[in-house]
């Protein structure tokens, strides 16, 4: 297979297996953000439970209690959804007459929602490098055939010759994309993955705190197994998404700087 067929192999398979590749980043994306939402409520359960604790007392001593309850635990638990809807039960109680201690509780459960699969973690990150190495072989040769050519510019007598067909610098831009390509998919290494339980320890709290607000965060500012599984996962699906960009950027100059002059040729 010459050159140009090579690049017209390359375009084609990039054009087929994108859309596949697309979507398993962003399956993998959605399952560990929601992992990390079900961590968050986890955290913050142990605080659920002393609310509610602390609500059904106070509802024996009376709507007063009630209120005297949740100042004093406010003081010791923030930041949890929990305040909205207990303060909606109580006021529209008090309105209607029909405040009681199974209502409350009842509003306090925690959901039964199933955890998202991320067992499957390694098997997607193979399956995307797999096809991503499938896409890219025929970069492999396009590399080694630029890196010729880069020579033959190097040779004084048939520089005048290989100018008349392209364009040095471009051709350097293209070698240096392509190289970064290849490396970046050859980086990918899926590896067994344990996924940590949910626990309600202040640490994890911390973590999921810092890995939902903040924008950058380094591993060694995470204190958690649960925190540091979560940051090294989204690390490798960033990854993904910058090999897939990678492969386009590669794409984009195969089509502007070897195709145009090797289909005139």
């Amino acid at each position: 297979m010459d050159l140009q067929e090579n690049c017209s192999s390359f375009i084609k398979l990039y054009e087929e297996h994108q859309p596949e590749l697309q979507q398993i980043i962003t399956a993998m994306r959605m399952s560990i953000e929601e992992f990390l939402d079900d961590c968050r409520k986890a955290a913050q359960g142990r605080g659920g439970i002393r609310m509610r604790r602390v609500a059904a007392a106070a509802l024996g001593a009376g709507v007063g209690g009630l209120f005297v309850a949740i100042g004093a635990l406010l003081a010791a638990i923030t930041g949890t959804w929990l305040w909205g809807a207990l303060a909606t039960v109580v006021l529209s109680a008090v309105g209607t007459g029909m405040l009681t201690t199974v209502g409350v509780l009842e509003m306090f459960k925690a959901p039964n929602k199933p955890l998202p699969n991320l067992k499957d973690l390694p098997e997607d990150i193979k399956k995307f490098k797999t096809t991503a190495s499938r896409i890219s072989s025929p970069l492999k040769y396009i590399c080694k055939h630029v890196e010729n050519l880069l020579q033959i510019y190097g040779d004084k007598d048939l520089r005048d010759r290989a100018d008349e067909l392209f364009n040095p610098e471009d051709l350097r831009t293209l070698s240096v994309q392509v190289e970064k390509t290849l490396e970046m998919i050859d980086n990918i290494q899926p590896s067994a993955t344990t996924v940590p339980h949910l626990t309600e320890d202040p640490k994890t709290l911390r973590d999921v705190n810092k890995l939902k607000i903040l924008s950058t965060v380094l591993e060694n500012e995470l204190e958690s197994e649960t925190g540091r599984f979560v940051w090294r996962t989204r690390e490798m699906i960033n990854h993904l998404q910058d090999t897939l960009n990678q492969l386009r950027f590669s794409k984009a100059g195969v089509e502007k700087v070897l195709l145009p002059k090797l289909s005139a040729s």
